[in-house]
C-alpha cells in the first residue's frame, strides 16, 4: 500500500467516527425532545482495492 493509500484509509476511517460521534451527540441532545426517535450509523468493511504491478 503505498503512503497515500495508507492515509486515505487513516482518513476514511476518521471521518467514521466523527459521524458516529455526531449521531451520539444528537441523541444526547434530543433525549428529552417527544417525537425524537435515536439515530444509528451503521459501518461496515469494504474489501480492499487490488493492486495491479506492469
Amino acid at each position: 500500500m503505498s503512503t497515500f493509500g495508507g492515509l486515505n484509509t487513516a482518513y476514511t476511517g476518521l471521518v467514521a467516527a466523527r459521524q458516529g460521534l455526531d449521531v451520539v451527540g444528537q441523541n444526547i441532545a434530543n433525549a428529552g425532545t417527544e417525537g425524537y426517535t435515536r439515530q444509528r450509523v451503521t459501518t461496515s468493511s469494504v474489501d480492499a482495492v487490488t493492486r495491479v504491478d506492469l
